[in-house]
């Protein structure tokens, strides 16, 4: 019997997603995708000799560096066409590894059309946990008609991934998130809030001053609600100053879903801002759920206006997510001189709302 191991630790991340040239020389793509089956399955295209077999296993791990798969299956295919594995979980976060043994008597061998196709569905809403808060809680500035939930399945769908830099990463304890939905309005947005563990603030300098204002930055991703395409993203640029993209599916990734559902931006240093950088190589962070710690949030002087974070529709008007209660902000001056005299990390922003 002659093996071919065809990848190892590619996890399931997109279109085109890995390309695997190793042992046995065999390139694979996998993907994402919704499989006839429901199951994660792998074609195999081409010639099968009559009297040869190929077994192919799958290992399904949950990380790049484990040792033990949490699954393995093996299945047998004697002809051309697609292998279904029922046995595994089949998570597009989960990793893989395919090995491809070939029986024969040895006088012919399979011809497969390369590359060969592994397919994993995306997971559905069951998968995931759901808590609607919209009568657990009380809500100051919550429409009437709004509800706000912990929706983990869409959460994930259309979750930010981040770049930052080593001390950011010792520092950041995830994104915090909920859904805001309304039959009055043709959007339904998907709130980010970032928690980063504070350090003393200085108006110069990175981390290595202690620069950082303020731990909780927004990242809010608009999506049609009958069609779930993103129409708009809102992002904290500076200070809580709102910037706006709409990006095309080439500014996307595809990750989680069958189409490119995720933005990347980049954690400025010692700062905590957002950039948009859709060239950067992002990660997904912990995902928790916002209304459960909200009330320590609020409790621990989580200042922001109350208004854009329970009714968030409000960031198609509002240029920033502060509390100003009244037409002098002191805060807006002090911000605006920053900016002119390059503090607060403003020389390293987005171009902000007017």
């Amino acid at each position: 019997m002659t093996e071919h191991t065809l990848t190892r630790r590619d996890a399931i991340r997109g279109a085109a997603a890995a390309t695997a040239a190793v042992a046995g020389g065999i390139p694979m793509t996998q993907r994402v995708a919704a499989t006839a089956s429901g199951e994660p399955e792998l074609t195999l295209n081409g010639t099968i000799p009559s009297g040869t077999s190929i077994d192919a296993t799958v290992d399904e791990y949950d990380s790049s560096s484990a040792s033990t798969p949490i699954n393995s299956q093996t299945t047998t295919a004697t002809n051309a066409g697609t292998l279904i594995f029922d046995g595994l979980e089949g998570s597009g976060d989960y990793y893989y590894e395919i090995t491809l043994g070939v029986t024969g008597d040895g006088s012919s061998t399979p011809e497969l059309e390369t590359p060969l196709v592994f397919e994993v569905p995306p997971p559905g809403p069951d998968d995931f946990e759901f808590v609607d808060y919209t009568t657990k809680q009380d809500w100051s500035e919550k429409p009437e008609k709004a509800d706000i939930a912990w929706d983990e399945y869409r959460l994930r769908k259309y979750q930010p991934k981040l770049a930052m830099d080593a001390k950011t990463r010792e520092r950041f304890d995830g994104l915090y998130g909920y859904v805001a939905t309304s039959p009055e309005r043709e959007t339904d947005v998907l709130c980010y809030w970032s928690k980063v563990e504070p350090v003393e603030s200085l108006p110069v300098g990175e981390d290595e001053l202690g620069s950082s204002i303020g731990d909780h930055d927004p990242i809010y991703v608009f999506v049609n609600s009958e069609t779930g395409e993103i129409e708009r993203i809102v992002y904290s640029a500076y200070n809580l100053e709102a910037a706006e993209i709409n990006p095309t599916a080439d500014e996307l990734t595809q990750e989680r879903a069958s189409k490119p559902t995720h933005a990347t931006f980049t954690v400025v240093k010692g700062w905590h801002h957002y950039r948009h950088t859709p060239e950067a190589t992002g990660h997904f962070t912990d995902l928790k759920s916002w209304p459960e710690d909200r009330p320590t949030w609020l409790d621990n002087n989580f200042s922001m206006d109350a208004t854009v974070v329970e009714n968030p529709w409000q960031l198609a008007s509002e240029p920033d997510w502060r509390d100003n209660d009244s037409w002098f902000s002191l805060t807006d001056i002090w911000l605006d001189l920053g900016q002119t005299l390059g503090w607060y990390g403003s020389k390293n922003i987005d171009e902000l709302r007017e």
